[in-house]
């Protein structure tokens, strides 16, 4: 049976960043990598809300990217 290891989180965070001539927004994002495994939703709304406040473009979304590996038991 395989199991998945979790290797490392990041924070992604998504700006608007201005609109296009159709209507639709022009979004940035920023990547935060090195987030403790162990962070709870709580924490990382926290800390993004943070990072939002000293930004420019005001924040769209806050999404954890995490990476598994998968091996073999």
């Amino acid at each position: 049976m395989a199991e998945k290891i979790q290797e490392k989180s990041q924070l992604r965070m998504t700006f608007h960043n201005g609109d296009k001539e159709d209507g639709t927004m022009i979004l940035k994002s920023k990547l935060y990598p090195n987030i403790a495994i162990a962070s709870s939703p709580d924490a990382l709304l926290t800390a993004s809300e943070a990072i939002a406040s000293l930004q420019l473009l005001p924040l769209v979304e806050v999404a954890e990217v995490v990476t598994y590996t998968l091996v073999s038991e």
